[in-house]
């Protein structure tokens, strides 16, 4: 029993420490991508890494988190060229109408919201699935917003992950240094679980 409980201590520090190392290195890679062009490929190589601890395979973290990240770098920013302009479009709208009164404002801010939410999983779901090998981006993006809705406990519980994350990042700043990134994607993994990769590639 004490072996036991010492174990699942051991294996929750593990995986806290590992969360930790791995929010930094999106972060990280995402400003050496100068941001627009990083954060795809930082985001595409943290879902490789989870799916890979989800399966019980352990990884040298830094070597293998920049190897992925060139391998993912144009085919993930390939992603984000398509769906990065219209999210940000759109979430300016949204805050635009924010400024406005009247029923018409209303209706059409929580349309906005919808689309970005809509926009955001199809980017998520898309860039799970990016690799070198993948040429045909506007297949893997339509495929991505199919699923939307072919699963949607899936999609709303990947919202709603990252609603609570987002929210308690909000309340306390020091979680975005260490965990906001790698517990939202950690959630799309989990949740995602027909998702499969091998080095970096789609299987």
């Amino acid at each position: 029993m004490i072996n036991e409980q010492k174990d699942l201590i051991m294996t929750i520090c593990i995986w806290f420490s590992r969360l930790a190392i791995l929010n930094l290195l999106i972060i990280l890679s995402t400003i050496i991508g100068g941001i627009i062009f990083g954060i795809g490929p930082a985001v595409s190589t943290a879902l490789v890494i989870l799916k890979q601890w989800k399966d019980g395979k352990d990884v040298p973290l830094i070597s293998y988190y920049f190897k992925v990240y060139k391998e993912l770098f144009v085919s993930s920013n390939r992603i984000m060229l398509f769906g990065g302009p219209l999210l940000t479009l759109i979430g300016f709208d949204a805050y635009y109408m924010v400024g406005l009164n009247g029923p018409l404002s209303t209706i059409g801010f929580m349309i906005f919201i919808y689309l970005l939410l809509v926009i955001s999983l199809t980017l998520l779901y898309s860039l799970s699935s990016s690799s070198r090998h993948f040429t045909k981006v506007n297949a893997i993006l339509k495929n991505s917003l199919v699923d939307i809705f072919l699963f949607p406990k899936q999609s709303l519980t990947i919202l709603s992950g990252l609603l609570i994350v987002g929210f308690l990042s909000i309340k306390w700043n020091v979680l975005f240094i260490f965990f906001t990134w790698s517990l939202i994607l950690l959630i799309v993994v989990l949740t995602r679980d027909t998702i499969s990769f091998k080095d970096g590639k789609q299987t």
